[in-house]
């Protein structure tokens, strides 16, 4: 909702932005100032229940968002390091934010332990909006929108924090931490609700892997070879990547039992190009024949892809630069995502 505001933030901040890369300050240095900033004003006064001081201090450092975005695309530096950075680093304000709030509840000062529950619900439920937006798009579905976004939950917890403590009307800052709370919840499950929708919509691309027992296909790996009955060994080589144009072939020669395999669809490559096989041809007893991978048999993707799925390995990362980020340092992508 707040993400219509940018255009007159980026006319506010584009000076500052100009004078750092003018004295060759780069956008990570602003990036790192920033969080840092934010988290020493909610961790350090927070708690003590200097609640308008901390949040004076937060809203200074908390613009660096906003800047180091900017400086990216100015300077034509935007990269993906830039986006992951920016993109972790707020989670650690987000949570220092909210956690400071848990400490003052928690506290003698605040002293209000359900309350303290309901600002952790409120930290919980913010992190999980960002992770659903970023896991689902990690598997090419999209979970933007709903109804508190991060840049919403900010603004709320900012503002109303300030005036509750100037005012000396604490009631507003408990007020909109339950209505956080509860929109939190609410976008998470309208976010769930909408990735379900997407999956049933297209069964053909609905699975995730291949059936139990049987390795996961990937872009980067062949097929796991199998031992037929007589002996003879279909060895494949995986790890050769898919993007350059060739797989590696199987080992070929005098196999145990006597007969010689070739695998399809892996011509192109010399077993001795990839040192699969010895100098007369056998693959006996050479390791690297049956998983170039370092994983031998073990049918695992790389829990970094993201398309493993449910394995054990394949969670994507919640801090993966696509999705519900918060990042401003991709080229086209929103200051302060939810």
């Amino acid at each position: 909702m707040l993400n219509r505001f940018r255009q007159f933030w980026t006319k506010v901040i584009s000076p500052i932005a100009n004078l750092l890369l003018r004295l060759g300050v780069s956008a990570d240095a602003v990036t790192l100032v920033g969080t840092i900033g934010v988290c020493a004003g909610a961790l350090i006064f927070y708690p003590r229940g200097h609640i308008w001081l901390g949040t004076v201090v937060i809203t200074c450092f908390v613009f660096s968002d906003l800047i180091d975005g900017y400086m990216a695309r100015t300077s034509g530096t935007s990269s993906k390091w830039g986006s992951y950075l920016d993109s972790t680093l707020d989670r650690l304000g987000d949570g220092a934010i909210f956690g400071g709030l848990v400490l003052y509840y928690a506290g003698s000062h605040g002293h209000t332990p359900w309350m303290a529950g309901v600002t952790l619900w409120a930290l919980v439920m913010g992190a999980t909006t960002s992770y659903a937006r970023a896991k689902a798009e990690s598997l090419g579905l999209h979970a933007s929108g709903g109804l508190a976004e991060r840049s919403d939950r900010l603004v709320s917890v900012l503002v109303i924090g300030f005036f509750s403590d100037v005012l000396n009307l604490p009631i507003l800052l408990k007020i909109v931490l339950c209505a956080l709370a509860v929109a939190s919840t609410i976008t998470v499950v309208q976010r769930t609700l909408s990735v379900r929708k997407q999956v049933l919509a297209d069964p053909a691309n609905a699975a995730l892997g291949t059936p139990a027992g049987s390795a996961p296909a990937t872009s980067g790996s062949a097929a796991a070879g199998t031992t037929p009955a007589g002996g003879s060994t279909a060895g494949t080589a995986p790890g050769s990547s898919a993007g350059a144009g060739s797989a590696a072939a199987p080992a070929q020669g005098n196999l145990p039992g006597g007969s010689a395999t070739s695998s399809a669809g892996t011509e192109g490559v010399a077993p001795s190009d990839l040192g699969l096989a010895g100098p007369d041809g056998d693959t006996a007893g050479n390791p690297a024949a049956t998983d170039t991978a370092g994983r031998t048999g073990s049918g695992e993707a790389d829990a970094g892809t993201g398309t493993a799925g449910r394995t054990g390995h394949g969670e994507a990362d919640a801090g993966t630069a696509a999705g519900d980020t918060g990042s401003d340092r991709a080229p086209g992508t929103p200051p302060i995502s939810s």
